[in-house]
């Protein structure tokens, strides 16, 4: 997969999971369900880190940071 298609699954990702974003405590930390079994990340919203290996290992924008970002865009609307 190219670097543009993996990067349009990972939105799609994201939208789908930010509908399991729960926020722990308001503009700090979230826990996000993980797509692939019973595990939950952890999110730091204010410094926009995640405990998912996607992040840890790549240093990557996840897909649980997304979905941090499009859950806290729907409660604005």
């Amino acid at each position: 997969m190219d670097a543009r298609n993996e990067a349009m699954k990972r939105e799609n990702d994201a939208k789908l999971l930010a509908h399991h974003v729960t926020v722990t405590v308001p503009g700090q930390t979230a826990a996000v369900q993980s797509q692939s079994n019973d595990k939950i990340y952890h999110v730091n919203i204010k410094e926009q880190t995640c405990e998912c290996p996607d992040f840890v290992h790549r240093g990557t924008y996840c897909k649980h940071l997304q979905a941090v970002d499009f859950h806290m865009l729907e409660l604005k609307q």
